[in-house]
């Protein structure tokens, strides 16, 4: 549970940094939970990989012991994540706003709402 409220505070400061609120980032941290809970992470696996992906919230990038923890507790949020990334970059490389070799930022909000 301490690490789901930790997870909803990062999410909530994300929020407001994208101009949305309290009700995105609780749609967001229980779509993250329901996604460990569908690939059948148990309580030890989903709080292994709650706390780092937090920390990748805060960060904005999600990076080799963070990715591992919420890779083997729940591939399918690691699904999620590929195809917002793969959808921001199409759009991004599309409008000139990105080239080849720069580092890239967590996706937003799409995979969780």
């Amino acid at each position: 549970m301490e690490e789901t409220t930790s997870l909803y505070s990062k999410f909530l400061v994300s929020a407001k940094g994208l101009g949305k609120g309290q009700a995105d980032a609780g749609r967001a941290t229980e779509t993250f939970s329901k996604a460990l809970k569908i690939g059948g992470a148990d309580a030890a696996s989903a709080a292994s990989a709650t706390l780092p992906f937090g920390q990748a919230l805060a960060s904005g990038v999600l990076r080799g012991d963070e990715f591992n923890s919420v890779n083997e507790a729940s591939p399918r949020i690691m699904r999620l994540l590929a195809e917002s990334n793969r959808r921001d970059h199409q759009q991004a490389y599309g409008q000139g706003k990105r080239r080849h070799g720069q580092q890239r930022p967590l996706p937003r909000w799409r995979a969780w709402s």
